[in-house]
């Protein structure tokens, strides 16, 4: 496991950075929602995501303390 230190303002560029990201990925994968392309770009992206989750997930954890 690694541990990261961000700064509030570099955990909040980050998030914002990543939640733009996916929506733009999501965005352009549900043109081709009944294609191969549209499954290939949310695997492809499939990383993203996680960390996506994961960012989430820290601050919902940070408020719950």
């Amino acid at each position: 496991m690694k541990i990261l230190k961000f700064s509030d303002e570099q955990f909040d560029n980050l998030q914002k950075f990543v939640e733009k990201e996916c929506d733009y990925v999501s965005e352009i994968a549900s043109e081709y929602i009944d294609s191969e392309i549209g499954n290939e770009l949310i695997e492809d992206n499939k990383p993203l995501f996680d960390l996506q989750q994961k960012l989430n997930d820290a601050v919902e954890d940070s408020t719950n303390d």
